[in-house]
C-alpha cells in the first residue's frame, strides 16, 4: 500500500512595489472670514493664507474623502504631511501635522491640521504651505487603480501616482 504524504495549504504572495501618492484630491479645505486657502496644482500643495492681524487661524483639512485603492493596492505605512517653502508670497508660519487613516487599508483618508500665525508679522507669518506623502503598496506591475469613489470637487483630479 502506497503511502500519502500530508497535504500543504498553498498560498500566492506576488513581488510588491511600492508608489507615492503626492496629489491631493476629493478634499475640503478649512477657511473662515480671516482665513483663505487654495490648492496649488503645479506644486502639489495646499496653502493656508491669514489676514488676522491679531491673532492665528488653526484648522482641520480633510483629504481623500472617498478615494480608494484597488486591485490588492494599500497604504504602506504613516502618511504625512510637512510645511513647504513654496515662494516669495507664501511664507513659512505655521504649523502642521497629519492624522492618517489606517495603514495596510485601501482607504487614503487623511486629516491635516494647520496653523497660521498671525499677520502683523508682516511676511514671516501670514501664510503656510504643505505637501503630502501617503506611500502605497500592492502586486507588482498591477495597476494601483486609484479612484474617485464620488466626484472630487470641481478642478480637482483624481490623484496620480510617481
Amino acid at each position: 500500500m502506497a503511502q500519502k504524504s500530508n497535504l500543504v495549504p498553498f498560498q500566492f504572495e506576488p513581488d510588491m512595489e511600492q508608489r507615492e501618492i503626492r496629489t491631493p484630491a476629493d478634499f475640503i479645505l478649512a477657511s473662515s472670514n480671516y482665513a483663505t486657502a487654495n490648492f496649488d496644482s503645479v506644486n502639489d500643495d495646499i496653502v493656508h493664507h491669514n489676514t488676522n492681524f491679531f491673532s492665528g487661524v488653526t484648522g482641520v483639512d480633510q483629504i481623500f474623502l472617498t478615494t480608494k485603492l484597488k486591485n490588492g493596492w494599500t497604504v504602506a505605512h504613516q502618511s504625512m504631511a510637512y510645511a513647504v517653502w513654496a515662494g516669495s508670497d507664501v511664507d513659512v508660519g505655521g504649523q502642521v501635522f497629519a492624522f492618517p487613516g489606517a495603514v495596510l487599508t485601501d482607504s487614503l483618508l487623511m486629516n491635516v491640521y494647520f496653523s497660521v500665525n498671525p499677520a502683523f508679522l508682516d511676511g514671516f507669518g501670514r501664510s503656510t504651505g504643505y505637501a503630502i506623502v501617503i506611500p502605497i503598496q500592492g502586486p507588482s506591475g498591477i495597476p494601483d487603480g486609484v479612484v474617485c469613489v464620488y466626484a472630487p470637487p470641481p478642478n480637482t483630479p483624481c490623484p496620480s501616482t510617481n
